[in-house]
């Protein structure tokens, strides 16, 4: 039986992808052969990982357990200014979609946000050296939400990243790249 290599790529925050798709690249190299992160966080044993979040209530509460941040998620509100001005706009464009499944899955319960967090700020249960697969890493200096310390973090503990900062872009905004990555994922596959 053959297996087929893949590519991974993931987006950080409410979907722990970012690390999700390291961990694959990590743990499993002979099924992925490349890997992109955007705008996801670094292990939360990072020097700087709490250091520029707009919002960190949640991440703060997670760090007692998923019962604190469920705890923390009953009263909280969205911060708007988390986001900036492009994000606001990939919102109202391209990503409007992205915005509507959010929404819809707060709507939805409490539970996601919370196992999310809780995975952000608990061991990921790998070293992001054992990272070998070719790896993209993309961030935008203007993140609110996980700040671009963490793509240069990401990027520096995995040996061969490249890493790419987008000047303009917050934690949205920097989804525009994701066809692009797509595309050089592709091309890595095809060898």
């Amino acid at each position: 039986m053959q297996q087929e290599s893949g590519g991974a790529w993931g987006h950080g925050r409410r979907l722990p992808s970012g690390a999700c798709r390291l961990a694959a690249a990590a743990l499993l190299p002979d099924r992925v052969a490349a890997v992109a992160t955007v705008a996801s966080p670094a292990p939360v044993d990072t020097p700087v990982w709490w250091d520029g979040m707009a919002d960190d209530g949640g991440l703060r509460a997670a760090t007692a357990g998923r019962e604190a941040r469920l705890t923390w998620a009953a009263t909280a509100d969205f911060d708007p200014s988390q986001f900036v001005d492009t994000d606001w706009a990939a919102l109202d464009g391209d990503w409007a979609a992205l915005g509507r499944d959010a929404t819809a899955a707060g709507g939805a319960g409490l539970q996601g946000g919370a196992d999310d967090d809780v995975a952000f700020v608990t061991d990921w249960g790998f070293p992001l050296s054992a990272v070998t697969v070719p790896t993209v890493v993309v961030h935008g200096t203007r993140d609110r939400v996980v700040p671009v310390a963490h793509g240069r973090a990401l990027a520096e503990a995995v040996p061969h990243a490249t890493y790419e900062e987008r000047p303009h872009d917050g934690h949205i905004a920097v989804l525009s790249t994701v066809p692009s990555l797509m595309d050089r994922l592709a091309a890595t596959l095809r060898g």
